[in-house]
């Protein structure tokens, strides 16, 4: 709470100075500097939330199962194997809220990819980290695995972060693994080095669980319109090139090239209301609109190609026409100019080449492009 209290302060006091002279009441207010600090501090607060019910779940199991204990042998080998039952139980848990918190987390308006490397990623971490807990409750040495998790979770995301937050952190770090190692050699009981290794364990699992739960979002749909993309992290699939466009009417979306398929979303009133991936095979032109074609409506005519080595691809742009195949005669034509479009330049290694230009149907039907026939359904 002290945490959230001074980024709250600190927040608030950084503001922006409000234009007293507009007359106008200061828009930044506490609320402001609370939801701009839930917005950065809410994956971790979900984090230690998803530990402390773990934690909750540890030590209720612990106590039912300790409260039913037999003495004796027998009851000992019961008891062990009951512990041993705690740990898929606590993966599972956490698994579970790995995908409820990304579903939560992308609601209408980002799209984030949850692929079985990335959940067997999240079940392998929350299985280290429920590992780790169990053995540390076990051997009663909470003392010890308390600062093996928060020593070696330290010097792991710091040596993930080392170019920004991680040059603080690393210091802290091997302070408290220095305390931990010392606090192991006094103690001198055998519990104590298993102790600290089911703690390294845990806390290795921590972060590795953070990263997954923090992914980011393939495509997210902005409040002012904007759309914007990533390269889904370390655990979707990686983007060549991107690129995004924006109408008069409001919409916007784009595209993320991943080599051998484009993956398309569309943005309105700052949700996502489409997102596909489709083929991009070698060679071949791909003719598509963003967002679906409409009639009245504005719209992006994209052409793409992952050119072949060798294969000749236009410079800048190029002027197309759009005719209906399916319209009574005389069909009608519409014509427009196609711009290059894009991050990464045409010839990038791997990468597609896109040009797009805008064009307003003015009827329902089937149209095709020249040059690169293309299929278009307008409805």
């Amino acid at each position: 709470m002290a945490v959230v209290a001074l980024g709250i302060a600190l927040v608030y006091v950084m503001r922006p100075p409000p234009i007293v002279a507009s007359g106008q009441p200061d828009p930044f207010t506490v609320w402001t500097a609370i939801v701009v600090v839930g917005y950065f501090l809410f994956p971790v607060l979900a984090l230690l939330a998803a530990a402390l019910l773990l934690v909750a779940l540890l030590l209720a199991g612990a106590h039912l199962i300790g409260s039913s204990r037999v003495a004796g042998k027998s009851g000992v080998r019961r008891d062990s194997k009951a512990h041993l039952l705690l740990i898929p139980l606590g993966a599972a848990l956490l698994s579970g809220f790995y995908l409820a918190f990304t579903t939560l987390r992308a609601g209408d308006s980002m799209h984030i990819d949850v692929t079985p490397y990335s959940t067997a990623f999240a079940f392998v971490a929350s299985l280290a980290i429920a590992a780790g807990m169990v053995i540390v409750l076990r051997l009663r040495e909470i003392a010890i695995g308390a600062r093996f998790v928060i020593a070696a979770g330290g010097l792991l995301f710091g040596a993930l972060a080392i170019f920004s937050i991680g040059l603080l952190i690393l210091p802290v770090a091997l302070v408290l693994l220095g305390f931990g190692i010392r606090h192991v050699v006094r103690r001198g009981s055998r519990a104590a080095p298993r102790a600290a290794m089911a703690g390294t364990v845990a806390g290795v699992g921590v972060v590795a669980y953070l990263l997954v739960l923090i992914q980011p979002a393939a495509a997210e749909c902005r409040a002012n319109g904007g759309g914007s993309t990533s390269s889904g992290g370390l655990f979707g699939p990686m983007a060549l090139s991107s690129g995004g466009y924006s109408l008069p009417n409001g919409e916007s979306g784009g595209y993320i090239d991943e080599g051998d398929r484009v993956a398309y979303f569309s943005c309105r009133d700052g949700k996502l209301t489409d997102f596909h991936r489709e083929s991009l095979p070698l060679g071949d032109w791909v003719v598509t609109t963003q967002p679906a074609a409409t009639v009245g409506r504005t719209v992006m005519v994209v052409f793409r190609v992952r050119p072949a080595a060798g294969e000749p691809v236009p410079t800048d742009g190029f002027d197309f026409s759009l005719t209906c195949r399916t319209c009574a005669e005389p069909r009608p034509i519409v014509r427009g100019h196609a711009d290059r479009s894009g991050t990464r330049a045409p010839g990038t290694p791997g990468a597609s080449v896109t040009f797009a230009g805008q064009v307003v149907f003015p009827t329902a039907g089937s149209w095709y492009t020249s040059p690169y026939d293309g299929p278009i359904e307008v409805r």
